[in-house]
């Protein structure tokens, strides 16, 4: 009940759409890219990972997300190919956000859900897809304060 509470409220989602509406996100930079993700994780607790990929599909940036050892830089997706992947697709048909259903992330064994939304030129032309991976627990945290 908590987690639809949270998702209805689309405060996450909000989220997650200002930061793909920026301009460091839009200039599809690598490295405007990393740097505004990384300072949304530090603002935002319940941001467990973030990644982008390009209008194709394909990542472009390193995935930046939460570690022992604080936010930590993983380039080992770089260049990945996303496209038939439910968080990608979804926006892209859409047009707008999507959400996924509750798992459990492989990196913390928590509960999670991916918000994933389109990045849009000033034209209006599809972008890319910037993705998070949302820490329930953290964000459920967050929302009762």
């Amino acid at each position: 009940n908590s987690v639809f509470q949270l998702i209805g409220d689309g405060g996450v989602q909000r989220s997650v759409e200002a930061l793909a509406g920026s301009e460091s996100i839009r200039s599809l930079r690598r490295d405007a890219l990393e740097s505004a993700m990384t300072e949304a994780l530090r603002k935002n607790g319940s941001f467990e990972l973030l990644y982008c990929t390009d209008d194709k599909g394909t990542q472009i940036v390193s995935n930046i997300g939460r570690g022992k050892l604080g936010i930590e830089s993983d380039g080992r997706t770089l260049g990945k190919d996303w496209s038939t992947r439910p968080w990608f697709v979804q926006p892209v048909e859409l047009g707008g956000t999507a959400v996924s259903e509750v798992y459990v992330s492989s990196a913390t064994g928590e509960n999670c859900i991916t918000v994933s939304t389109p990045i849009f030129g000033a034209q209006g032309a599809l972008l890319g897809v910037l993705a998070a991976d949302i820490n329930l627990g953290r964000a459920l945290e967050r929302a009762s304060c």
